[in-house]
């Protein structure tokens, strides 16, 4: 009977469009229903009373989320003698939570996470030994299933048709059963998902505090990792399904996904539960064995993997998760770094040195994966990998130091002043092609991608304002944000040191910058696929309009010591070394351009030995990556313009509307039938002194 009226109930609440639930009368009813029911354990009874409860459960969550002022009247406070509130709905969905729907039949695959502690002798042994065993046992299991499978079909040829049609009924309804179990866990995880976003704190809390929810979510999305393949499809390709080619990724990303909208609700203590319960019980138990295996491609289908999980996740607390798990304590790690090791996260310091790997695959995986972070535009990642190094001003020459030190303290509309021509001055023999076609395509990219850096500037000014309490202008703000200081204390602190420092000083860019510089000077070293993954990191970092990144990727005039490299004259003596020995090739015009059909044709036929199609196609890379620079910059010159034209727009807006105040001020008094008080004219100096005299200020 209460199996009847749970499917009344629910058929009542979903598709009447007057909404029942606000009634008073029908709330209560409601509530006391669903309470005999959890009593009576229908959620624990037949296959049938368990699906009407849940889908009624579910209806009622979708009803709360439309209307979130009825939550508290299935939110119970703590009963009296208790401290634990109750929350009936949410902790009955919670039980129907079933990771059986995630187990396939490659699911007893054993997950290999292994270190590497072991010596490299006894693990090749001990995989030998192994991949034996699999082979004897995999053949021995083809055999026995081969007999059984003759035996089973000399039993079905014997067995009477009845028999054959009880067995295909029981297969049926077994398939049947967990097809319901499946569709019942996603109905549950979709109805607590909309009581995880209710806007309520004591809700909210008790599902964070009190149930294992976040624990049950990323369990779930160990076990489809677990189930992922260990080695890429493609060996040459970093690509993976896309949604509805494999059933195993869709399942992962799905459950990714949910995850990410539960971190990304609005209270902040939500997404830092999620983003622990991912560190704990996830990216340190799971993650980290594939990216630190020993076998190259498990690190590397490992760190395709991360990046793209890093690609799909929305929410901040993700990020972070992400950040702090591959690169240390983004959040409070920002001190310079030194050419000492020791005390770096490991994680970071590995993945950082498989930039330069002797594995091309593993580098260019690497290399997309801190495309990605950079991609993020995250304050923290370009503080923990570049900025840092940075912000005390250290490669600029100790004579200009002081002067870039309250140069850089301003705003970014006022310092990125470096133009294409002078960024083109540096390239000497260079051609120019502003005229060519994929220098407008470069260009449009540019102005878009300098839009999005704008915003994220802007949200980081608010986050440090939020996180700060600041009440300050946005000149303060930008101060702290730049993290350069203000140039009054460096005058004051840091003189002493600055005259005691050695001109001939040795400046360290960090791990990070310090392999992509090294990877640029061996340019035409570098396979096409290299060049290009190195260009797309230079890119994002030279698109940041922060004063201390933007002059160290793109101000060739600005003063350091010897110690410094910057990415301008770096690029220069590439482009030297490969201007002679283009001149030393006969008909480089012409290879040149039979080198780039071949690449835009997918063309792996060629004459060329291998070094000079490496020199051609680092040739060919090199072109187009000072067309994006050159892009780059006239997109910022045409933003500070356009930002400029905006402030005067505003000023011109507020001087006006001042004044048409002060003239409907005057109008009043004189509707009024007074006169307007004249100002005084204020006296000059020579004025006030000849009125010292007592005469009036007359000669």
């Amino acid at each position: 009977m209460r199996t009847l009226v749970t499917s009344t109930l629910d058929v009542l609440l979903a598709r009447v469009k007057k909404p029942l639930l606000p009634n008073m009368y029908v709330h209560q009813a409601v509530r006391q229903f669903v309470t005999v029911c959890l009593q009576k354990g229908d959620m624990n009874n037949s296959l049938q009373s368990r699906r009407k409860l849940v889908s009624f459960l579910c209806t009622l969550c979708y009803q709360l989320r439309d209307d979130p002022s009825l939550a508290g009247v299935f939110f119970d406070g703590a009963p009296p003698g208790e401290e634990v509130p109750e929350f009936k709905i949410f902790s009955a969905l919670l039980s129907v939570i079933d990771n059986s729907d995630l187990l396939h039949a490659n699911s007893d695959r054993p997950v290999d996470d292994s270190g590497g502690s072991d010596d490299d002798t006894q693990q090749e042994a001990k995989q030998q030994q192994q991949q034996q065993q699999q082979q004897q046992q995999h053949q021995e299991q083809q055999s026995e299933e081969q007999q059984e499978q003759a035996t089973e079909q000399q039993q079905e040829e014997q067995q009477p048709e009845e028999q054959q049609s009880e067995q295909n009924d029981l297969k049926m309804i077994s398939s049947r059963g967990m097809a319901i179990n499946r569709k019942l866990t996603k109905q549950a995880l979709h109805g607590m998902l909309c009581c995880a976003q209710l806007p309520s704190v004591d809700i909210t809390q008790f599902i964070v505090s009190q149930t294992e929810f976040i624990d049950c979510m990323v369990d779930r999305l160990v076990l489809c990792y677990q189930q992922l393949p260990t080695t890429l499809p493609d060996a040459e390709s970093e690509t993976i399904p896309e949604l509805g080619e494999d059933p195993l990724f869709d399942q992962f990303f799905s459950q990714l996904a949910l995850l990410d909208v539960v971190a990304g609700t609005t209270y902040q203590f939500v997404g830092r539960a999620v983003a622990e319960s991912m560190r704990k019980r996830f990216l340190d138990f799971v993650v980290s064995p594939a990216l630190l295996h020993q076998k190259e491609t498990r690190n590397r289908c490992a760190t395709v993997y991360v990046r793209h999980m890093i690609e799909r996740c929305e929410s901040q607390h993700m990020h972070l998760a992400f950040g702090n798990f591959l690169l240390g304590d983004i959040e409070n790690d920002r001190e310079p770094e030194t050419e000492d090791e020791s005390g770096q996260h490991p994680m970071r310091v590995t993945l950082i040195r498989r930039l330069d790997s002797l594995s091309e695959q593993l580098s260019i995986a690497t290399l997309g994966l801190f495309d990605t972070l950079l991609g993020l535009r995250d304050q923290r990642i370009l503080t923990n990998l570049v900025l840092r190094n940075l912000q005390d001003c250290r490669h600029i020459d100790a004579e200009s130091r002081d002067y870039y030190r309250k140069r850089f303290s301003r705003s970014w509309e006022q310092f990125n002043d470096v133009d294409a021509r002078s960024l083109m001055e540096c390239f000497e023999g260079l051609a120019d092609f502003t005229q060519d076609e994929s220098f407008d395509a470069y260009l449009v990219d540019a102005q878009g991608e300098e839009q999005l850096w704008i915003r994220a500037i802007e949200h980081w000014a608010d986050d440090d304002d939020n996180s700060n309490n600041n009440d300050a202008g946005n000149d303060d703000v930008k101060r702290d944000l730049f993290n350069v200081g203000d140039a009054e204390d460096h005058d004051e602190n840091n003189n002493n040191d600055d005259d005691n420092t050695n001109k001939d000083e040795f400046y360290y860019e960090g791990l990070f910058m310090n392999t992509l510089l090294n990877k640029v000077m061996t340019w035409f070293q570098n396979s096409f696929s290299i060049n290009l993954r190195l260009t797309s990191v230079l890119s994002k970092l030279a698109y940041c309009p922060h004063p201390l990144l933007h002059s160290f990727m793109l101000d060739p005039r600005l003063p350091v010591d010897n110690s410094t490299r910057l990415l301008l004259p770096l690029l220069s003596q590439v482009w030297q070394k490969g201007r002679k020995k283009a001149m030393a090739m006969p008909k480089f015009e012409e290879r040149l351009r039979q080198a780039k059909q071949r690449l835009n044709q997918a063309d792996s036929h060629t004459l060329e030995t291998m070094d000079n199609e490496k020199f051609l196609h680092g040739m060919v890379v090199f072109e187009e990556f000072l067309k994006e620079l050159n892009a780059i910059c006239s997109a910022k010159n045409n933003l500070k313009h356009i930002h400029a034209m905006q402030q005067s727009a505003i000023q011109y807006d507020m001087m006006a509307a001042a004044t048409s105040n002060l003239s409907l001020g005057a109008g009043s008094i004189i509707a009024a039938g007074q006169t307007p008080a004249r100002p005084e004219r204020p006296q000059r100096q020579d004025e006030q002194d000849n009125d010292d005299d007592g005469d009036g200020g007359l000669p």
